[in-house]
């Protein structure tokens, strides 16, 4: 489950995934992860099913991207503002310039109704991010369908923007001839219309890995725990059969294992050396996600996030260490699985045991002894007059 909510690619989006992550490495490492549980929309959006097969694009109905603003469109009750589709081809470049097209884009919000547009494939890498910027949302999952559309605008609410007749009535003249400009975007795949659909949020994706580990931890000690039994219990020999009081499913006569020299002996079975096996896969997959984590860490640190004038392209640290560092992390990964093994299950259960003593200590000796039981007053200070005792007070 944790695979299949995190990798992306089933979302068809491998190449934009990748951008994400070089682009937004820090909300990636903290993104809500989407799962899409029902959907009544079969159509194939995987562009490279299409390219391999050297077949044309799709065309299905999605939600675009619009900028709200101008006169109300036709067709409403003239409260809604017209929205204009818009294009994440108008890149720009150089100083400040990210930081603007990130401004403007974040007023970008998803359509009221769909429009029919066609699947594209996303641009190189070195223009994808500059597409991305802006559009990587909570509320929706990672922008991985890219999408081209004829249509300007939403002037008309009620009329049906089919492919075909908005691109013939939105000509433009070019050198080339008549043809329709058209607006690129990348949208989630939360945009795809033409059916219904349920979406899932399933939280953030480092709670997800916490969870995971703490799993793989409580299932490594499970196993744990057996296999020591299992020692235990082969190396006092309580395994083996020692008198007829162990068979209950037949007739046994006097019979004593110990003094004929342990005749009847059952070997180990399997699953104590598969228990083995899962015991030391689930401690190398703590250890691997350790890793990962570190790596992650590392490379967010070492990630510059200026802009090259040129391109607009992130400056790319240094990502790829040497082979010792690795090593390293491993060890390193190594020694704190066992230090968080020998804490949780053996500090932490020792610091609360004397806790627990320590307050019994602490409410025997807050009772009252016996010893205050014989203890004799003297009955003529309660007859004394009460401005005696007063007196006596006072001084």
């Amino acid at each position: 489950l944790f695979v299949l909510l995190t990798d992306d690619q089933f979302q068809f989006g491998g190449p934009v995934r990748d951008a994400c992550a070089k682009l937004y490495r820090k909300k990636m490492l903290k993104r809500q992860l989407w799962a899409q549980l029902w959907s009544t929309n079969k159509t194939i959006l995987d562009y490279s099913v299409y390219e391999t097969a050297d077949a044309l694009m799709p065309k299905f109905w999605c939600h675009v991207w619009v900028l709200k603003k101008g006169p109300p469109a036709q067709g409403n009750d003239g409260t809604e503002e017209l929205e204009i589709v818009q294009d994440v081809a108008n890149n720009m470049f150089g100083k400040g310039k990210a930081e603007k097209l990130e401004a403007d884009r974040n007023k970008w919000v998803k359509s009221t109704i769909p429009t029919e547009v066609r699947l594209k494939p996303p641009p190189p890498d070195r223009r994808l991010k500059s597409h991305l910027r802006g559009l990587f949302r909570d509320e929706y999952g990672l922008p991985v369908l890219c999408i081209e559309t004829p249509l300007q605008c939403f002037d008309h609410m009620e009329t049906k923007h089919d492919f075909d007749s908005v691109k013939a009535n939105t000509q433009t003249k070019h050198l080339d001839g008549e043809t329709a400009k058209m607006n690129t975007q990348l949208v989630p795949m939360q945009f795809v219309a033409g059916g219904g659909s349920i979406w899932l949020n399933c939280g953030r994706v480092d709670i997800w890995e916490l969870l995971v580990r703490a799993l793989l931890s409580f299932s490594i000690a499970l196993v744990g725990a057996e296999l020591v039994y299992s020692l235990y219990m082969h190396l006092t020999k309580q395994h083996i059969i020692q008198s007829c009081s162990d068979i209950r499913n037949t007739e046994c006569f006097l019979f004593d294992n110990f003094a004929e020299g342990h005749p009847v002996v059952f070997r180990l079975a399997l699953g104590l050396w598969a228990a083995c096996g899962g015991f030391a896969f689930g401690f190398l997959a703590c250890m691997c996600l350790q890793v990962a984590s570190e790596v992650d860490k590392e490379c967010l640190e070492q990630t510059q996030d200026a802009e090259d004038d040129e391109d607009g392209e992130t400056l790319k640290g240094s990502c790829c260490p040497k082979c010792c560092t690795r090593l390293g992390m491993y060890v390193k990964a190594f020694l704190y699985q066992l230090f968080m093994f020998f804490l949780v299950f053996i500090i932490w259960p020792a610091k609360y045991m004397a806790t627990a003593i320590c307050a019994m200590c602490r409410q025997s000796d807050q009772q009252p002894n016996d010893e205050d039981d014989g203890h004799y007053y003297d009955l003529a200070e309660f007859n004394e007059p009460l401005s005696a005792q007063s007196s006596n007070a006072a001084i």
